[in-house]
């Protein structure tokens, strides 16, 4: 991706549309460990969100 371009968490992982479009942080434009409801943790931990791998894509591709 160019690095002007703002990465989502949807452009990483590739959500089916009967996910993305139940997903807060879709609706929101946001990432999912950037809203208060994360979709993929029950627990809405963001500690989680360090060892997911669709966060640390996102790390990666920001460098």
């Amino acid at each position: 991706m160019p690095p002007d371009k703002e990465i989502h968490c949807w452009d990483i992982h590739v959500c089916p549309a009967a996910e993305y479009l139940s997903c807060e942080a879709y609706k929101s434009g946001k990432n999912c460990w950037e809203v208060r409801e994360k979709p993929c943790c029950k627990r809405n931990d963001f500690a989680r969100c360090l060892t997911c791998p669709v966060y640390l894509q996102y790390l990666k591709s920001r460098k």
